[in-house]
């Protein structure tokens, strides 16, 4: 979302999943491997892009912003236990037999509000010290981390902190 994912999906070769609502973007070797069967309700759990990207080890890169912006949590949300978890019915239109229709469909509800707390958390905790690189560029801070330690880390702290 925003202008710097809207020029990134724009630059030559970059793929985006079908996903209606919440498609993610690749460009590189593996960017159709990231973006293939984006599945309508399987948004971010394992199989899906994110899940894609944690099996082949992958990056995260926060420019200016914070966790709370970080999508890549929301495979932790998808794994982890939790007593509130729950799933949702959205709605999307899409293209079946090559006709536009509005369709429903169940996936996990998912918010982000505590995802701030989980990389203050992950960022305060030394043994994850070589998993972050933090630098500036302007004015923004930004961020380049190892997805499987933190989406491993979020799912733990998930589990001990959410109801």
């Amino acid at each position: 979302m925003g202008a710097v994912a809207e020029m990134f999906r724009t630059c030559p070769g970059t793929m985006r999943s079908d996903h209606p609502a919440r498609s993610i973007a690749a460009n590189g070797r593996n960017a159709r491997l990231f973006t293939n069967n984006h599945d309508l309700s399987n948004i971010f759990g394992d199989g899906s892009p994110l899940g894609r990207l944690y099996d082949e080890d992958g990056n995260i890169l926060l420019i200016g912003v914070g966790y709370d912006k970080n999508t890549s949590l929301h495979l932790a949300d998808a794994r982890a236990d939790f007593k509130s978890k729950h799933n949702t019915v959205e709605h999307s239109a899409i293209m079946e037999n090559g006709v536009r229709v509005w369709k429903a469909y169940e996936t996990l509800a998912v918010d982000g509000e505590d995802f701030d707390a989980i990389g203050e958390a992950f960022e305060s905790s030394a043994e994850n010290a070589g998993f972050i690189h933090k630098t500036t560029l302007g004015n923004a801070t930004l961020r380049f981390i190892k997805m499987r330690p933190l989406v491993d880390f979020a799912v733990k702290w998930i589990e001990a902190n959410r109801k």
